[in-house]
């Protein structure tokens, strides 16, 4: 009926329509995938949590929220920062929701006492193996970004919001250029607040919020490591293989710099100097 309707429009030459009938089959997609990562999520935490918990999506809202034996949990999407998970032992492991800034924006409901509270963390058991909780989270980034990204404003003029940070990038960007062979560019995602990289090989996301400093390691003369690392070896840099497409999650991610040792030193600065920019 929906597309019998559209049609009899068309014919009658309403652009707008055309218009309205794409976006609702986008937006439509679009939610057939969030609910296709949510189907996903609540399989595995049926198979792998003793608390008999599911994930619930509101988009109009944009929240995410689950239910247990004890607790209902609120997730304000916008307001989250990262899912993240950490390993504690064979088949045991620990997915963490965090709100942006530390703010308290995690709303939990005790079903036994019916008291409320407030948190910037909460965390969920998920009995599997780390490729599971992998999966996992990744689903849960991707219902993230895809709330995030529904009914959003593009930012018109992300560029002049931080002139100072995108001198560094191109900085960064020019030394990388003649003193890293594999062809890699970072960029900054100012709507989402994280670094991004791209390379022959790889792409990468950093979330400022969860990285330790940036460490320089010396191989040799010319021959320098530049490492980024996971506060408290959570996995939070996302990596996309570009060949097999494969997404993996890391605690930490190194990066090729063959210059001296004052660039090499500058380039842990500027880097440095930016997450902490972007981490305000």
């Amino acid at each position: 009926m929906f597309g019998n309707y559209t049609h009899a429009k068309i014919l009658k030459g309403s652009f707008s329509v055309i218009i309205f009938s794409v976006l609702a089959l986008f937006s439509y997609s679009q939610t057939e995938k969030l609910y296709h990562s949510l189907e996903y999520i609540n399989d595995q935490f049926r198979k792998y949590n003793s608390y008999n918990l599911q994930y619930q999506l509101d988009i109009a809202g944009k929240n995410l929220k689950s239910s247990s034996k004890y607790f209902e949990v609120t997730y304000p999407i916008n307001q989250l920062s990262l899912v993240y998970y950490t390993k504690r032992g064979d088949n045991d492991c620990v997915v963490y929701f965090k709100c942006k800034n530390d703010e308290q924006c995690i709303k939990s409901l005790d079903l036994d006492n019916k008291s409320i509270e407030y948190k910037s963390e909460n965390s969920v058991n998920l009995e599997s193996n780390s490729d599971i909780a992998d999966k996992v989270v990744m689903e849960f980034m991707a219902i993230k970004n895809g709330i995030d990204n529904i009914n959003s404003t593009p930012n018109t003029n992300p560029v002049t919001n931080n002139p100072d940070l995108n001198s560094e990038i191109d900085y960064i960007n020019r030394m990388m250029k003649n003193f890293n062979q594999y062809n890699l560019q970072y960029s900054i995602d100012w709507d989402k607040k994280v670094l991004q990289s791209r390379s022959t090989y790889f792409e990468v996301t950093y979330y400022p919020l969860t990285l330790n400093p940036v460490e320089l390691v010396s191989r040799g003369d010319k021959d320098y490591m530049i490492k980024f690392s996971c506060k408290n070896d959570v996995t939070c840099l996302i990596s996309i293989d570009l060949d097999d497409k494969k997404t993996e999650l890391k605690d930490n991610y190194t990066i090729n710099f063959n210059g001296n040792e004052q660039d090499a030193q500058k380039m842990i600065n500027t880097f440095n100097h930016i997450l902490q920019n972007l981490n305000k």
